[in-house]
């Protein structure tokens, strides 16, 4: 099944400030989070159900060589996945959900 992605506009200054923190750390490591991050995403089209339930309805996964994970929602019946937070494991996702309300 092919799904549809879509993102909760805060999605994009999650991924720029992780960007531009990690590009601060080291010089092109911002970079190479983000073509991560692309990657991870643009998989959920076809792999979207194969990511377990995390809390009440919304399913992660892991971005990989980081710390982070993208949380998502599955609608089947519309095919659409819809983003909701690339955030770090380190952070209470209390901070996140509070955009979802």
């Amino acid at each position: 099944m092919k799904f549809k992605v879509i993102y909760n506009p805060e999605v994009y200054n999650d991924i720029q400030q992780t960007v531009d923190w990690y590009n601060e750390q080291q010089p092109g490591l911002g970079n190479y989070f983000y073509t991560t991050t692309k990657k991870h995403l643009n998989s959920l089209k076809f792999s979207a159900l194969h990511y377990a339930v995390r809390y009440d309805d919304i399913h992660c996964i892991p971005i990989k060589k980081f710390p982070y994970m993208a949380h998502y929602r599955v609608d089947i019946d519309n095919k659409i996945v819809k983003v909701e937070a690339v955030f770090s494991t380190y952070r209470s996702p209390k901070i996140w959900k509070k955009r979802t309300k």
